[in-house]
Formats: C-alpha cells, sequence, structure tokens
C-alpha cells in the first residue's frame, strides 16, 4: 500500500546507503537512487545530503522518515486487520435447518466434540419440511445456506449434491401411543403381525428398500403403506389418524408428541452426515473437513 519512492528512501535513510537499501529491498543501487531522486523531484525539495562519503538526512529528510515509518506500520495494521477480518467472513458458515433436518442437532454434536476450537461462525436458516419441495430445499444450497444436516441415502439427492457421512442413526418405529404396542420397551418382527406400517415408496431410498425386502419376507402379514418419497410432519400426522406403526429414525424419536418410537431387534441403521452443493467452494469443504474429523476422531 506504501509506494515504492516512499519504500526506497525509508529503507536507504536507515541504512544511510543506497547500495545498502538496495540490498535489503533485493534492487540494484542504481535503481534506489532512482525511486529516491523521483520521490524527490516530487516533493520539491531534497531528503538526503550527498557527498563522496555517502548520504545523511537533511531536516527535511528526518521529518519524512519519523512520519513515513508511522504510515509504513499504520498500513500494515491495516491490511492485518483486513486480513483478519477477511478470515472472520471466511469462517462464517450457513447451515439450513428444518423439523427433519435440524442443525441444533449437529451444532450440539459439534460444539460437545470441541468445534467451537475451530473458530466457525455457524449461522442458521430455517426452511419447511415439505416432501413436495424438499427439492427446492437441496436446489439452495450454495445461496440460501451452505449446508444441510441431516439422513441421506437417497439416490436422488446424492445425485445432486455432495454429502459427507459423519455417523449413522438406527431405524426404529414410531406407535400412536393409544396403541396396543406403544407400552413395548422394544419389537421384534413377530409384534409387526397383521399391523399397517407407513414406510417411504420403493426406489430411492437402499436402505429403506432393504428393509421393505426384509419385512416382506419375514413378516408378509405386514401391511406396508408407501408414503411420498420423502418424509414430512404430514406423514406423522397420518400415523396418528390412522393408528398405524411408522418407520422412523431415532433422531427422530420427539418430532411428534403423540408419538412414541421403539427400538427394533433388528441391526438396520441409515448415514447421517453434511449435504453440499457439488461445486462447493473451500471454505464449506474446509468446514467438511473439520467436521469429520471431529466426528471421526471422537466417536458417533
Amino acid at each position: 500500500m506504501i509506494d515504492q519512492q516512499v519504500l526506497s528512501f525509508i529503507a536507504a535513510a536507515e541504512a544511510g546507503s543506497f547500495t545498502k537499501a538496495g540490498e535489503r529491498l533485493h534492487l540494484t543501487t542504481p535503481a534506489v537512487m532512482k525511486q529516491v531522486n523521483a520521490l524527490e523531484e516530487k516533493l520539491g525539495f531534497r531528503l538526503f545530503e550527498r557527498n563522496h562519503s555517502g548520504i545523511r538526512l537533511n531536516k527535511a529528510g528526518e521529518s519524512l522518515l519519523r512520519d513515513a515509518k508511522r504510515l509504513v506500520r499504520l498500513s500494515q495494521e491495516a491490511i492485518e486487520k483486513a486480513r483478519r477480518d477477511g478470515e472472520a467472513l471466511d469462517r462464517s458458515i450457513k447451515i439450513g435447518s428444518s423439523y427433519l433436518n435440524p442443525a441444533l442437532t449437529f451444532l450440539s454434536l459439534w460444539y460437545a466434540r470441541g468445534g467451537d476450537g475451530h473458530g466457525w461462525k455457524p449461522s442458521i436458516v430455517p426452511f419447511l419440511d415439505d416432501h413436495r419441495t424438499v427439492n427446492d430445499a437441496i436446489d439452495a444450497l450454495g445461496s440460501a445456506y451452505d449446508l444441510i444436516f441431516g439422513v441421506c441415502d437417497s439416490k436422488e439427492w446424492l445425485s445432486r449434491v455432495g454429502f459427507t457421512m459423519l455417523g449413522s442413526w438406527r431405524k426404529m418405529i414410531a406407535i400412536p401411543r393409544t396403541h396396543r404396542l406403544a407400552k413395548r420397551q422394544q419389537l421384534s418382527l413377530d409384534d409387526l403381525a397383521g399391523e399397517r406400517l407407513i414406510m417411504v415408496g420403493p426406489g430411492d431410498s437402499p436402505v429403506n428398500d432393504q428393509i421393505r425386502q426384509d419385512l416382506m419376507e419375514h413378516q408378509p402379514s405386514l401391511e406396508i403403506v408407501d408414503s411420498a418419497t420423502h418424509y414430512d410432519l404430514s406423514v406423522f400426522d397420518k400415523a396418528v389418524a390412522e393408528d398405524c406403526l411408522l418407520l422412523n429414525i431415532e433422531c427422530w424419536a420427539d418430532i411428534h408428541p403423540a408419538l412414541v418410537t421403539l427400538p427394533v431387534d433388528w441391526s438396520w441403521t441409515i448415514p447421517y452426515g453434511l449435504m453440499y452443493q457439488k461445486d462447493a467452494p473451500e471454505r464449506v469443504l474446509n468446514f467438511v473437513s473439520d467436521a469429520l474429523s471431529l466426528f471421526t476422531n471422537q466417536g458417533r
């Protein structure tokens, strides 16, 4: 930010020699002299007394040196402040959040694992859970928000977003509190005999498709009711209204107060993690890398 002529003048004044100033600035002696001469010509007065033994500042030069060094210091401080402010901006991250993609759940895990030590400044941007508009939320990655945290094994979503898995949640079953099975501590496949179970339709989720196949083979009397490709809150309402079971995830156990979510004696899980645009900027990828490091190093 400081003119090269001024920098050459300061170097010459402090070194007491154009030659030594050139060595400091990695310039030739004639180049330093040219810069100083140009500065004096611009100012209209001399800054050095020159003789055969070298150079020495005159009164004007001494005055300019004091102020020029102060300006260099202020310039360096301004650059450092701008750098810090730029880094602070680069450490901001916007996380989309909804009932079924809860940013608060992620941030609780993030801070519990020491994420505050990484200097990121997360903010939460809400969006609505609606199976008809959920793809609009995916399209908003990179504009309305940088990331979405949640479950993701959707073929459609994975074709459109980047996804980094941070862990997995158990697949469970939600039951209306008035249902005969609501008092159980855990369910078995035998408990599902003759029941109706809501789950997403086939074809998009490999995990759900495998569960569907397993249920059809081992509990053929179970009636599977296909929902939309993606859940929204209306699906939970439907389970309550029709007094039927709902394939659920442990992180959604408290979504609906009229439902109780129970574990099942199976080993099915589904991955959760961070979704982001496929060509995400370096800042977002750095955050994802930090999150992966925290979740991997301290367990899931």
